[in-house]
């Protein structure tokens, strides 16, 4: 049937309804808007489902055509979402960037296999911060850290290779306390205790005089003062030693 939303002349408007019967219930199935838009009234509320073998498309006079079912996304601007249900696979074009933003909630990409990213061409991407200065760029050769800052690892930081403090005057912070791989320990009479977890049966162990006292003498950590996982133990070769000693552990 013909439905005329609007009866004057300049503004006539109507829209094609193609209607059935089903159970006995009519039904509005197509509905052709005046402008020319298409709607099939029982789609999109998952009615209707099954394995795809085609896409449908229309090409550029409107005709609706038939394509391969797609395998990938194709994302050209940042205002485009991506979920589970949408895509597997996104797809970048070389002119092109994606862009992640924090929706207040989820702080991280994952879902229950993990969240993997494939480079073909190029072989890298950039993580940028918000300001768009601090760079972190990932290859298939591993990541390099351009002014970034500061990167925090939660865990246990593995690098194959050499770490190279490249500018003179950078520097490596240890967090000192309690069961921390480096501090400070005053000697009495000559020996002291120190306890810490950091410490293992094999770890290596400097010291060195901070502040003397008593009587110095020559000081070490051997391994047999150490308690696996508990502590160790500096002495002197002077039982009136009373000095303040540095000392750090390597594992």
């Amino acid at each position: 049937m013909v439905q005329a939303t609007s009866v004057t002349a300049a503004t006539a408007t109507a829209k094609t309804i193609i209607r059935n019967i089903n159970s006995g219930t009519s039904n509005d199935c197509i509905t052709i808007s005046g402008n020319g838009a298409v709607q099939l009234n029982d789609y999109g509320v998952g009615t209707f489902t099954g394995t795809p073998a085609k896409s449908l498309a229309v090409d550029a006079s409107g005709n609706v055509i038939e394509t391969s079912v797609a395998t990938s996304e194709n994302i050209y601007n940042t205002s485009s979402s991506i979920t589970a249900s949408t895509a597997r696979v996104v797809t970048i074009p070389s002119t092109s960037s994606l862009e992640f933003t924090y929706d207040g909630t989820n702080d991280f990409l994952t879902n229950s296999s993990g969240f993997d990213f494939h480079m073909t061409n190029p072989d890298y991407f950039f993580v940028r911060d918000e300001d768009d200065e601090n760079t972190l760029k990932v290859s298939s050769n591993g990541v390099d850290v351009t002014a970034l800052g500061e990167m925090t690892v939660a865990g246990n930081l593995d690098i194959t290779g050499d770490l190279s403090l490249l500018t003179a005057g950078d520097k490596i912070f240890i967090t000192t306390g309690e069961d921390a791989i480096m501090g400070t320990a005053t000697l009495v009479a000559g020996s002291v205790t120190v306890n810490t977890t950091a410490v293992l049966t094999a770890s290596t162990i400097f010291v060195s005089l901070n502040t003397p006292g008593g009587v110095p003498g020559w000081i070490s950590a051997p391994s047999a003062g150490i308690t696996n996982a508990t502590s160790f133990i500096i002495g002197s070769s002077s039982a009136a030693d009373t000095s303040t000693v540095n000392w750090l552990i390597f594992n």
